[in-house]
Order: structure tokens, then sequence, then C-alpha cells
């Protein structure tokens, strides 16, 4: 039976005449008394009986009168949730940030959908490329953003790409190695070498750049896909930390950290992007994020380029 059926039966309900009800669904007497009649068929059952003064409930509509109001008002909010949803102003997402994505962009998301949309339920997982790609695949989260040079090539996924910007070799102040008159990119290896998890692709193309030969697994002493913590091991140590400036804007400008000098200045790029399932219809929420990782990352670009020159 459709609702509509279901609203004619709580308006005569309420007024117990005909004339009223049809007024207010906007229906001729006829008309309403055909609709109350199908809906009687429809149940198989008496709703009301009929006098020349006034309609009342039969025992049967009695019995069933208080779920045709869930029904209706159930209605009535699926409408308003629909309508809310297209406004963005309720719903949930789930999202995944690798390492540098939710250093940069985890504050900043989550303070505009508390003040823009503080009725969007909001679920937040931090981990590598990897990982969050098998959460996506798995349904786990709506979509992510990391280093998708560590994605493999698979037609379940697409990617956003984002704008990106140069990573590079990073110290603490006092560090050992800013003694040195020029520094070639094999100086580095004489030190730990802390980093979030990297692609083949990335560590091949610091060999390829500092003319090194070495296994993947040499290069790295430190994984930790936490930047807090990386940040504390360099300031702390010896340690060389790879990352970009951005990630350690605050630490630069303080004087704490220095980008090492290199002789030969490392170019590799960071690249990100927004990675989500393929033919999926877009969430005007993921939406909401891409836009704004794009104009933050367009910024980190700017600055990072600007403060290199």
């Amino acid at each position: 039976m459709d609702t509509r059926k279901l609203r004619h039966i709580l308006s005569l309900y309420k007024h117990g005449t005909f004339s009223k009800a049809a007024e207010e669904v906007h229906l001729s007497q006829p008309a309403l008394t055909r609709s109350i009649q199908a809906a009687e068929s429809e149940l198989g059952i008496r709703l009301f009986d009929r006098n020349t003064r006034e309609v009342r409930l039969t025992p049967h509509g009695k019995a069933v009168i208080e779920r045709i109001k869930r029904l209706v008002s159930d209605e009535k909010e699926l409408h308003r949730q629909i309508e809310l949803a297209h406004t963005n102003q309720i719903g949930e997402i789930a999202l995944g940030f690798g390492p540098t994505p939710a250093t940069l962009l985890l504050r900043p998301i989550l303070s505009k959908f508390a003040v823009e949309f503080p009725r969007v339920r909001v679920s937040i997982e931090t981990s590598n490329a990897h990982n969050l790609l098998k959460m996506l695949l798995d349904e786990h989260i709506d979509a992510f953003i990391a280093d998708v040079h560590q994605l493999p090539l698979i037609p379940e996924f697409e990617v956003d790409h984002l704008p990106r910007w140069p990573a590079s070799f990073f110290c603490r102040n006092g560090h050992p190695l800013l003694e040195k008159r020029e520094i070639e990119g094999a100086d580095l290896f004489e030190y730990p070498v802390a980093s979030v998890r990297l692609s083949d692709w990335a560590l091949d193309t610091m060999l390829r750049a500092f003319g090194l030969q070495m296994p993947y697994e040499e290069m790295i002493c430190t994984r930790c896909d936490d930047f807090s913590v990386l940040k504390q091991v360099m300031l702390e140590s010896d340690s060389i930390v790879i990352a970009s400036v951005p990630v350690l804007w605050a630490e630069i400008q303080d004087g704490q950290v220095n980008e090492i000098p290199l002789k030969n200045r490392f170019d590799g790029e960071v690249s990100f992007g927004l990675v989500r399932l393929t033919g999926r219809t877009v969430s005007p929420l993921i939406g909401v994020v891409r836009n704004m990782a794009t104009e933050i990352f367009s910024q980190h670009r700017s600055n990072t380029v600007a403060w290199r020159r």
C-alpha cells in the first residue's frame, strides 16, 4: 500500500469527518471515500464505522492506527534525511590517510566537518598505502589519500591526483653531517636513516640520483608511519629523516631542523592522490575532502618551491 492512502487514513482519524479530512488532503469527498475503501480492501479489514455525524475507528482500526502513524512518520523522516544528505548536513564518511596526508590534512578537514557538517559522522584510519588499499577494497573506508607510487596498477580503483612537491633529507640543527663542506648522497647513509614506508620506486629513485648500489632493506634503519615519532627521533639523535618541507615546517621555522644541503640536490617528488573504488558514485562529502586536499596541497607546493629558491 502506498503511503498516500495511509495519510488519508490518518487524516480521517484525526478529523472524524470526510469533509474536513478531504479538505486537508486536497481531495473531493468522493475521492477520499474511494481511497479509504481501497485501503480497507487491500488490508482486508474495515477501519472505520461511518454514520451521518462522525467517523470512528473499528476495533481493527484501533489495532493498526499506531502502526500507520509510525509508517507515515518514517516516510516523512526518510524524505527529510534524503534532503539533508543532498545538502551534506547528515551522513557518514570513512576516510584513510597516509602518514604525510594525515600530518597535513587531518586537523583542517576534521575542523571543517565539525563546523560546517556537525551531524556528519566521520571515521578515520591512518596507515600506509598498502593497508589503506586493502581497507578500501574491503569497503571499510570510502576513500583514502596516500602516496600513490606505492599502489599496484589494478582496475578496481581510481586515483584523483593531487599537487606534488619535492621530498628531501632532514636532520637536527647541530648534526655532525652539517659540518662537512660538501655533502654527497653516500654521506647520508653513514647515519641512521628514518622514514615512513616508501615504495620501491622511491627507493630506486634515490639510489639512481646518488649513483649508489645497495639493497633496499639496508637503506632505511627506522621505518615508522607516524611523523610525530620520526620528528622526535631526529631531534634526539643523529638520525636523518626523509620527509618534505610542509611536514617539518614548524621545526624548520624554529631553527630545530635543517634540510641537508646536498652537493647535488635530490629532486624526488612526493606523489599523492585521492583513491576511490572504480565505478562508484562519488559522495559529495568525498568531493569536499578532495577540494580541501587540492587547495591545501597547492599551497604547500607553492610554499615549498618558494622556500627552496
